[in-house]
């Protein structure tokens, strides 16, 4: 009995504090994706990158593969040439679920304002899913990889409600 009270009280202190640690942990990832968000903003391919892991891998939504932090600045570079240029990029809706005190998987929603189009007319806001892995080194949260994606509306289907 002494045994089954000592654990409930082990569980009782433990659970709120581990469940503090997350809250913190959601608190950082937030921040790492504002910085991913400020640095798209200032059109700062290697302030984007910063974020990456070192072994970090990205597929953007138009399928530009990467791997590590040097190659996706790269893909930084040519985006903030192309599309991006003068354009912002946000996340909201975030989930998440740790795998492990130093890994875990971020849901989120994205929205960028500004592309132009082939005649030079501000397009619509592009709206796309981000699927990522992040890895905490040092005690600092970090992108470690990336599958943003574009959610396609099924052929001869109107857009599904938001």
């Amino acid at each position: 009995m002494k045994g089954v009270l000592a654990l409930a009280v082990v569980v009782a202190v433990a659970v709120p504090v581990f469940a503090a640690d997350h809250a913190a942990d959601e608190a950082a990832i937030v921040k790492v994706f504002q910085q991913f968000s400020d640095a798209w903003a200032a059109g700062d391919a290697h302030a984007r990158a910063s974020v990456w892991s070192a072994d970090a891998s990205l597929i953007n939504p138009y399928g530009v593969k990467a791997k590590g932090r040097a190659a996706i600045e790269k893909v930084f570079e040519q985006e903030d040439a192309t599309f991006a240029k003068g354009t912002t990029h946000t996340f909201s809706d975030f989930s998440f679920r740790f795998l492990t005190p130093s890994y875990a998987e971020v849901d989120a929603t994205g929205e960028i304002v500004g592309i132009k189009g082939a005649d030079g007319a501000t397009m619509p806001p592009l709206h796309i899913h981000v699927f990522g892995i992040v890895k905490k080194t040092g005690g600092t949260w970090m992108i470690h990889d990336a599958r943003p994606y574009v959610i396609a509306t099924p052929q001869g289907q109107p857009p599904a409600a938001k």
